[in-house]
C-alpha cells in the first residue's frame, strides 16, 4: 500500500467525521468523558469509615485511646457494643467496616508498659476499607501509646523508638485472604 493510498484513506476519513456532527461529537469528547469517568471511579479517597467499639476495659485511658483513633474523618464510631454478638450482627449486616476490642486492663498494661493487647477485626468482603482502618487504627495507637509514655520512659532513660509495646491482633472475616 502506498502513501498516496493511506493519505486518501484518511482524507476520506476526516471528511467524514466532520460531515458528521454526531461522530464530530463522539471523537472530541468522549475520550475527554471516559478519563474524566474513570478518574472519579479509581479515587480511593477513602473516609468515614464506620467501626463498633467494644471496650472491655472501661476506663479513662481506653476512652482517651477511642477518641484518638477516631479524631478526624478517617474513622467514625458507629457504635459502642456490649459483647461479640453485637459485633458480630454488625459485621453480618454490613453497618461497620471494623470493629475495635479493647482488652480488660487496657489502662494497667500501659502505665506498666508491658504491651497493650488491641485487637481490629475488618470486614474482608471490602478490602479497601478494611486495610484503611487498619492502618489508621495501627498509626493512631502508636501515637497514642507513645504520648501516654513519653514522660514515664524518658524519666527510666529508655528511648522512644526502641519500644515495641503495641500488640495489634487483625482478623478479618469474610474474606480472609482478601
Amino acid at each position: 500500500m502506498s502513501v498516496r493510498h493511506i493519505w486518501a484513506v484518511t482524507r476520506k476519513e476526516f471528511d467524514h467525521i466532520f460531515r458528521d456532527r454526531g461522530t464530530l461529537f463522539l471523537v472530541l469528547f468522549t475520550p475527554t468523558l471516559v478519563l474524566l469517568l474513570m478518574a472519579y471511579a479509581l479515587t480511593v479517597d477513602i473516609k468515614h469509615v464506620p467501626i463498633a467499639v467494644l471496650d472491655y476495659d472501661q476506663s479513662q485511658t481506653s476512652a482517651a485511646f477511642i477518641q484518638q483513633i477516631t479524631a478526624g474523618q478517617d474513622l467514625d464510631v458507629y457504635a459502642y457494643v456490649p459483647n461479640m454478638d453485637e459485633v458480630n450482627r454488625l459485621l453480618m449486616r454490613g453497618q461497620v467496616k471494623a470493629a475495635v476490642i479493647i482488652a480488660p486492663g487496657f489502662a494497667r498494661d500501659l502505665q506498666a508498659v508491658r504491651g497493650l493487647s488491641i485487637q481490629v477485626i475488618i470486614d474482608g468482603t471490602e478490602p479497601n476499607s478494611g486495610n484503611f482502618a487498619v492502618e489508621h487504627i495501627s498509626q493512631r495507637a502508636e501515637e497514642f501509646i507513645t504520648q501516654a509514655l513519653a514522660g514515664q520512659l524518658r524519666a527510666a532513660g529508655v528511648p522512644l523508638d526502641s519500644l515495641r509495646i503495641l500488640d495489634l491482633r487483625v482478623q478479618t472475616w469474610f474474606n480472609p485472604d482478601l
